[in-house]
């Protein structure tokens, strides 16, 4: 895009740094899939948040900027990650 920013979905969910709050994604994506109102994993620990879709995603709804998706902070899978940013001053 113009601001120089590409391959944002479709490569990899990337873990963030907060713990994932359902009221954070809108009431409409919520609606569409209802499983985005859990909050904890079987141990009560709460989820980890995730955001970008992977190359596996089949719905547009993954691919939309705004989604946060989550699951347990201690699984890995192949498409899961986290990306590098270098901040240039």
């Amino acid at each position: 895009n113009g601001n120089g920013f590409f391959d944002l979905a479709g490569n990899v969910w990337e873990w963030i740094e907060e713990d994932y709050r359902p009221e954070l994604n809108s009431i409409e994506l919520r609606e569409k899939n209802p499983s985005l109102d859990e909050t904890r994993d079987e141990k009560g620990r709460p989820f980890k948040s995730m955001r970008g879709g992977a190359w596996d995603n089949f719905t547009g709804l993954d691919f939309r900027s705004e989604l946060r998706d989550y699951d347990e902070r201690d699984r890995r899978d192949d498409d899961y990650g986290f990306r590098v940013v270098l901040v240039i001053d």
